[in-house]
């Protein structure tokens, strides 16, 4: 008698309001859920942070890095080429690369940070030694005017090179990658 009175008791409103409950409770698991992974993508990486990936495709123009996150890294192939133009790695190499961007699901990777990036980039490239790639634009005194970032900086004689420099001349028109070692007046003054 008492499972019939279970079934008495239980009206067909019951059963409707319990789906709804359910279905309101996976919408919020999702959502909460959708909300973690989107947090994660932007949280976890921030533009000037290191990374080691290693290699989980080779595209085209593009190669593919996982990031150890949910989005993986994107970085120009035309950037790993070597001096002959041949990529020196497969996939399942390990690389250290720097985050330039990050984005709409997507995290672009570079060896070095370059091109316009203003001058808090410069501030953030130098707090954590990151390197950048300038452009040795002409010799001055003392070392070199270099183009880093659409800013001008100076990189002392003894500084572009492990050897003595017998002809400074030759280092112009150069690009290499730098360190900053100094910044001051909020980008204005940039030592390499």
């Amino acid at each position: 008698m008492s499972v019939e009175k279970d079934h008495e008791d239980k009206s067909p409103n019951d059963s409707n309001e319990t789906n709804l409950k359910e279905e309101s409770e996976e919408s919020e698991d999702f959502s909460a859920l959708y909300e973690t992974y989107s947090a994660g993508i932007r949280g976890q990486l921030q533009v000037g942070d290191k990374i080691r990936g290693e290699i989980i495709a080779i595209g085209h123009d593009s190669i593919f890095i996982d990031t150890g996150t949910k989005v993986d890294g994107i970085v120009d192939k035309k950037e790993l080429l070597d001096s002959k133009g041949q990529l020196p790695f497969s996939q399942g190499d390990s690389l250290e690369l720097f985050v330039i961007a990050t984005g709409e699901g997507e995290v672009r990777l570079s060896k070095a940070l370059s091109g316009i990036g203003g001058r808090q980039m410069l501030v953030d490239a130098f707090r954590n030694r990151i390197p950048i790639e300038g452009r040795v634009s002409g010799t001055c005194k003392g070392g070199y005017n270099v183009d880093v970032m659409k800013q001008r900086a100076f990189c002392p004689l003894s500084q572009v090179d492990i050897k003595y420099v017998e002809t400074p001349e030759d280092h112009v028109g150069q690009t290499y990658l730098f360190y900053i070692t100094q910044i001051e007046e909020m980008g204005r003054n940039i030592v390499l």
